[in-house]
């Protein structure tokens, strides 16, 4: 018998890691850039903090140190709060990382919930 009062929870159903971080980005809109804070980073996304909302399905690309531009689209907005999806497939993203994918957990597959 399935035991459906204990769906799964969201972080369980995510497909991708999320690693809390705290670093100074910057995102570029256009021929603007904006100073960011990143919250969270897995290989499909982030979550950053901005001063200005960004409405959803904005183009952007992420400017990290050390790492090269990443192009991503705002998905939500709340409370200063952006959830960003990045454009390129999670393969090149973990490349871009470089050896600190490992660190971040970008390579490794989330847990299974227990049954």
């Amino acid at each position: 018998m399935d035991d459906c009062s204990n769906p799964p929870s969201i972080e369980e159903q995510r497909r991708h890691r999320r690693r809390p971080v705290l670093w100074k980005g910057q995102v570029e809109v256009s021929t603007h850039r904006l100073e960011c804070k990143v919250l969270n980073i897995t290989a499909a996304g982030l979550l950053a903090e901005l001063d200005l909302p960004l409405a959803p399905g904005v183009a952007v690309r992420v400017l990290l140190p050390n790492v090269r531009p990443l192009s991503a689209e705002i998905r939500w907005y709340e409370d200063g709060l952006h959830g960003l999806s990045f454009v390129e497939p999670p393969e090149q993203i973990k490349a871009a990382f470089g050896n600190r994918a490992d660190i971040l957990g970008m390579t490794a597959a989330p847990k299974a919930p227990a049954v």
